[in-house]
Formats: C-alpha cells, structure tokens, sequence
C-alpha cells in the first residue's frame, strides 16, 4: 500500500484520524520534497 492510498482510506475513530491523517499528511510533504531534491541533485551531477 502506497502514502497516497493511505491518505486516500477513510478512518473512522476521529482522534485516530486526526492524528493518523496529520503525520501521513506531513510524512508525504517531506518525501515529495526530498524526491524533488535528489532529482535535481542528479541533473546537475
């Protein structure tokens, strides 16, 4: 199961969700910006 289709599942305990959805949400905002990097780290390589 990928981030995205994690974040994608509905929950249905709130505080869970809440909690769950925050930390996937800015787990997937540091993965994309470390992606984003390594990508540009290899065309100026």
């Amino acid at each position: 199961m990928t981030l995205a289709q994690l974040l994608e599942m509905l929950f249905y305990q709130p505080v869970v969700e809440e909690g769950l959805r925050t930390a996937l949400y800015h787990l997937d905002v540091k993965l994309r910006a470390a992606q984003a990097h390594v990508k540009v780290t290899e065309r100026t390589a």
